[in-house]
């Protein structure tokens, strides 16, 4: 059978949490930001939005190891499953071709899946600290937080290079 559509369901949905998890962390602290899109299943408009924030107000994103992953595999689930329901169901309500969408379809790399899938949680978890963290440090009244470095995070081989040079 098709053991993999329950799996990818599961890692899209992750995805998709997490992603609105770091929306709503951001929509709390800045109400200009549009948070119509938590109530929908658009993958690449919900990191659209998170990542331009992130990059606009100087939060050093591009220096993450993980990016890169991360861009790819949210482009690639968006653009296999827009809507979301690909992998839950036998047929998506999205078709192409003039036939339905259906997950026997899809090809998954089982070889660099695993990894980016891990990466891409990893990198959306720690940018939604980051932000949690400093709303706690304002609240606790720390200069700096005792319990968390916003820093330490894989960074690319370039800021690598550049932060052992210094």
């Amino acid at each position: 059978g098709n053991w993999i559509a329950p799996v990818l369901h599961l890692a899209r949905q992750t995805i998709e949490l997490r992603l609105k998890a770091l929306l709503q962390t951001i929509v709390d602290r800045d109400h200009e930001v549009d948070e119509r899109v938590l109530g929908k299943h658009d993958l690449s408009a919900i990191w659209g939005i998170g990542q331009d924030w992130l990059h606009s107000h100087g939060y050093a994103l591009n220096r993450d190891a993980r990016l890169e992953a991360t861009n790819q595999l949210v482009a690639a689930l968006h653009a296999v499953d827009p809507s979301g329901d690909l992998f839950r169901f036998s047929k998506s309500r999205q078709s192409r071709f003039g036939r339905n969408k259906s997950s026997d379809r899809v090809g998954v790399n089982y070889e660099t899946f695993p990894s980016a899938f891990k990466q891409t949680v990893k990198l959306l978890l720690h940018w939604e600290a980051v932000l949690f963290r400093e709303k706690l440090k304002v609240e606790m009244g720390w200069e700096n937080d005792p319990y968390f470095d916003a820093d330490d995070y894989p960074k690319t081989h370039q800021e690598a290079v550049r932060e052992s040079a210094a």
